[in-house]
């Protein structure tokens, strides 16, 4: 299983045009992060008034277009790897080619990521805002027993959610609906299964042993390429252990 994982990726003409084009996105997503924070850092020589709001203006306006950049290559990334999973789940065995479509997906598959952590990071916010200054009162240990609950139920809850992510972006693949990827009947009885459990394990073990490669190599551009390819491969062990539960 995990050989058909790193070699899915660039299978077909398709595969690997694709791998290629991840691999350049990353790299100007990487460069994109560089020019921001050295524009971010330019301070302005000339103090004249003028000068000043005419630097300050251009800085302005190189960041709004390098954060847009970024997320642009963000959605298109995140729509390839949720058309990855569409097509395993719909039983084809060869990699997708990027289209303009992706950038909408991405774009959904961000909701619903934000929809799936958006409980643990409020509870999380809450426990700070109640955190006692006066621990030593009544009022404020009780304040701050709660707000310790509502911490591990927060980092609990993200956990999970962690956990069923890739089997949420799967059902919202597999039938283009957002709903789909909040339907808990099916959601739950696809996580349970071993299958699901091998999958989701075996995708964090090869982003685990080959990402911080890939960030290595990035030094010599290859690990920028390598890096989508690990992402790919993580997304096929999604994908062929979720199909499993769904049959």
């Amino acid at each position: 299983m995990l050989r058909a994982a790193l070699n899915y990726p660039s299978s077909r003409t398709a595969g690997s045009r694709a791998v290629v084009l991840g691999g350049v996105s990353y790299l100007l997503l990487s460069l994109a992060l560089l020019i921001g924070s050295y524009a971010s850092s330019i301070q302005e020589i000339d103090t004249s008034t003028a000068v000043s709001e005419l630097g300050s203006s251009g800085q302005l306006g190189v960041l709004v277009v390098l954060v847009l950049g970024q997320l642009l290559v963000y959605l298109l990334t995140r729509g390839y790897f949720v058309a990855v999973l569409g097509r395993l789940l719909a039983g084809e065995s060869t990699p997708p080619a990027f289209s303009p479509a992706m950038f909408l997906d991405g774009a959904k598959v961000t909701l619903i990521t934000l929809a799936y952590l958006l409980p643990g990071t409020v509870a999380i916010v809450v426990a700070v805002t109640l955190r006692s200054e006066q621990p030593a009162s009544s009022v404020g240990a009780f304040t701050n027993a709660v707000g310790s609950m509502l911490v591990l139920c927060g980092l609990f809850w993200t956990l999970i959610a962690i956990y069923l992510l890739p089997a949420a972006l799967a059902l919202f693949a597999h039938t283009d609906s957002m709903n789909r990827a909040f339907a808990w009947r099916v959601l739950v009885k696809c996580v349970t299964t071993e299958d699901y459990a091998v999958g989701r394990i075996g995708g964090a073990f090869v982003r685990l042993c080959l990402f911080p490669v890939a960030l290595v190599l990035q030094l010599l551009f290859v690990g920028f390429f390598l890096r989508f390819h690990v992402h790919v491969s993580g997304y096929y062990l999604y994908g062929r252990a979720i199909a499993v539960t769904l049959e």
